[in-house]
């Protein structure tokens, strides 16, 4: 609850009254009021019809003056003097329970009309008393009465049956006893005015008690209803200021989906690129395999191709050497027949010509000898770097491949954060549609509320001058009581959705 900025800072701690507790208290006494006026008006009722009794009793004792009697007259003279005195018992009852209303009236002023829950019991038991004395004396006095008018109709009865009348003297004393009954009727009858007025007066008395309570009070409340009307403001300007803090937060989400769908198409990008790169490395074993296996083809042709030449070459060496050693005889038989290859050769270039040629076919199979000795060394390598490929079971050695891996491993993890900025994004949205969910069911139960108040307002019971304001001072309480809290939740729940957009900001930052 906030504190009242009016209040004083050594008042600020006292204890103060809850106001629907003293509402309530100031309704159940106005009833309790009411029940006793409606008790006070049946008592002024009987007490009438009492009197009117009493009036026709004492006519018809005047009816009786005409007649006589002795002794009848004396018994009832002894009849009305015990009459008289319990008359008298009476009414000292009814004095002392006037005066125990009055003490407590008086002890009351002096509690200055606001004497506490104790004080208010005490005196309701004490008028609860005084009302059971005062009822008890009046059953009494209609029993007296009730006897007083048997014995006169009994004394009419007599007078009718015995058909006399009284004397002077008797109907004197008679009268005289009448005369003093009548005054004491006539003098209980302005008692029971004056206490009327009495219970009147403190009626209204207590009323005027009341409604400068219910003023008290009332200031009480314009007193809160005015700070609360300042902390309703600051409240306003609060929620005003979370509106823009929202709407830039709004303006941040969208700014952060632009980024997830930018990072999205680099991501899809460079997984294509990344596809590529597989297809090509996925190409570069069997291109290397069918490459070799076309230097392995191209070896073994040109080593058979190499070993026919050899074979002639050595051939024709041998001919040449069976030649070098032949006798000129059979020198010019091989030039006079030239059927044979050696005489074709010999034919065609000479013995000179044949040996340049044998030096020449030497050189060439050093050649290719040579050549041939490279390439397998080249085969050699090719075959150990495609062994150390299997064994590795990577393509990391063959030109290209540390370039993949580094953008395989740079996509994976830019696709790992991009994954946690969606699913942070996906959980802003959802608490963004959650909190607006929960303002809108607030704000509908608040209402709700407001209208329910509104329509109870006019049933308040009797209450003329402070309910009304007390009703509407609780009612604008308890709203701005429930809109402090809700501004205070937004708040909290705001700093919330500030510190995590703050992280999400630092991650898509480092990942950058």
């Amino acid at each position: 609850m906030p504190v009242d900025p009016t209040t004083h800072q050594r008042d600020r701690f006292k204890p103060r009254k809850d106001k629907a507790l003293l509402l309530n208290a100031g309704r159940l006494m106005e009833r309790r009021e009411n029940r006793e006026l409606d008790e006070l008006t049946a008592q002024i009722a009987s007490l009438e019809k009492q009197l009117e009794e009493a009036r026709a009793a004492s006519a018809s004792t005047a009816a009786l003056s005409t007649t006589t009697g002795g002794s009848a007259v004396k018994q009832l003279q002894k009849e009305v003097s015990e009459l008289k005195c319990k008359l008298s018992e009476a009414e000292a009852e009814r004095d002392a329970a006037t005066f125990a209303k009055e003490s407590l009236e008086r002890q009351d002023s002096r509690q200055g009309g606001g004497g506490g829950e104790g004080g208010s019991k005490q005196l309701q038991r004490e008028l609860e008393e005084s009302a059971k004395r005062l009822k008890a004396v009046e059953a009494e006095l209609e029993s007296a009465r009730q006897e007083a008018r048997k014995l006169q109709e009994q004394q009419v009865r007599s007078y009718a049956a015995n058909g006399r009348k009284m004397d002077a003297a008797e109907r004197a004393e008679y009268e005289e006893a009448m005369e003093r009954v009548n005054v004491r009727l006539q003098t209980l009858e302005e008692k029971l005015a004056e206490e009327e007025k009495r219970t009147e007066i403190e009626r209204h008395i207590e009323r005027a008690r009341q409604a400068t309570r219910r003023a008290e009070s009332a200031e009480d409340n314009l007193a809160n209803a005015r700070a609360l009307a300042q902390t309703a403001k600051s409240a306003q300007k609060e929620v005003t200021a979370l509106k823009k803090e929202k709407e830039q937060v709004e303006a941040r989400l969208i700014e952060l989906e632009r980024t997830c769908a930018d990072l999205q198409r680099a991501l899809s990008e460079t997984q294509d690129d990344l596809a590529e790169e597989k297809v090509l490395v996925g190409r570069l074993p069997r291109e290397a395999q069918q490459r070799l296996g076309q230097a392995e083809k191209r070896h073994r042709e040109e080593e058979q191709r190499l070993k026919k030449q050899l074979a002639t070459i050595t051939d024709r060496c041998a001919l040449i050497c069976q030649t070098l050693q032949l006798k000129e005889a059979d020198v010019a038989t091989i030039f006079t027949r030239g059927d044979t290859p050696l005489g074709r050769d010999l034919c065609k270039h000479g013995l000179r010509g044949i040996w340049s040629a044998y030096r020449d076919a030497q050189d060439s199979v050093v050649f290719l000898k040579t050549q041939v000795s490279s390439l397998a060394s080249k085969v050699e390598d090719l075959q150990a770097q495609l062994d150390e490929q299997d064994h590795q079971s990577l393509p990391g050695s063959w030109p290209g491949t540390d370039d993949a891996a580094a953008a395989k491993a740079e996509i994976d993890r830019l696709k790992g954060e991009l994954h946690a900025a969606t699913l942070e994004l996906a959980n802003e949205k959802t608490r963004s549609t959650e909190l607006r969910t929960q303002a809108a069911a607030e704000s509908a139960s608040l209402r709700e509320r407001i209208a329910r108040l509104e329509a109870q307002c006019p049933a308040t019971p009797r209450s003329e001058s402070a309910a009304p304001t007390a009703s509407s001072t609780a009612q604008s309480r308890l709203v701005i009581e429930r809109l402090t809290k809700t501004v205070e939740e937004l708040n909290k729940q705001n700093a919330v959705l500030r510190n995590e957009n703050t992280n999400l900001l630092l991650q898509l930052v480092g990942a950058d």
